[in-house]
């Protein structure tokens, strides 16, 4: 057979090559919760900076590759996101002010339900933990805007994982200007061009990702935006609809 990652024919258990493990497998629920995710989960040799890199120069592509078996070069999918929810802990203890400050003000709470109220105040204070609960959420909808891919769910919970990984890291910049400047009326133009920023990330992602299983590039290009979309449109939805009962 051949390696997966560089193409070499092998006999062993490793690749004579890159080293890449000879029984690389497509994901499935046990290879993701059990196998890969944790039994690789501190190997020290896994490239940080080369996951990063290709999460910002050719992300959907990469990951893309690394789902379907190169993946002697990636850092493991959860503890990548692990170190950068970490990392930009550690960074906002230093920061000038809260990000959730710069969010939150009456105003966006007028015409609204307590429980709407509730979920904005829960989500602009606890961002990481928002994020991390939307990942299962996102994954289902690009699993419904890509069916045709034949990805299964925990495949594109692995990549919603990725992309989550990636947008904290965004996030991570954002922190870093907090630190260096104070100025909240700038500080909250800089945030709305993060966020902007951050849905054109995903919107890239999901482009790149799903550009290699025939979509017609206009449809590839409407699907993306509408699978970064739908988890942020369908919460709002379900909010709206419970507290209005």
């Amino acid at each position: 057979m051949n390696c997966k990652n560089c193409n070499t024919k092998i006999e062993q258990i490793f690749c004579p090559i890159c080293g890449q493990k000879t029984n690389t497998k497509r994901y499935v629920v046990k290879s993701a919760l059990f196998v890969d995710a944790f039994q690789n989960l501190f190997e020290v040799n896994k490239g940080l900076v080369y996951t990063i890199k290709e999460l910002f120069s050719r992300p959907g592509n990469s990951i893309r590759e690394y789902i379907q078996g190169k993946r002697i070069r990636h850092r493991n999918y959860i503890e990548l996101l692990l170190i950068v929810i970490a990392f930009s802990y550690f960074l906002e203890q230093y920061a000038s002010i809260n990000s959730a400050n710069l969010v939150t003000s009456e105003s966006i709470y007028e015409g609204t339900n307590s429980l709407m109220r509730s979920f904005v105040e829960f989500s602009n204070e606890n961002p990481k933990l928002y994020m991390l609960l939307m990942i299962p959420l996102n994954a289902l909808f690009s699993f419904i805007w890509f069916q045709r891919s034949k990805q299964n769910y925990i495949e594109h919970l692995i990549l919603n994982t990725y992309k989550s990984s990636a947008e904290v890291i965004i996030t991570i910049l954002f922190i870093i200007i907090t630190i260096l400047y104070s100025d909240i009326a700038v500080l909250k133009i800089i945030l709305g061009l993060f966020s902007t920023l951050v849905m054109a990330y995903s919107v890239w992602f999901y482009y790149q990702y799903f550009s290699d299983f025939d979509y017609k590039r206009w449809k590839l290009l409407g699907r993306s935006f509408l699978a970064a979309i739908s988890s942020q449109i369908s919460v709002g939805l379900i909010i709206a609809l419970l507290g209005s009962i």
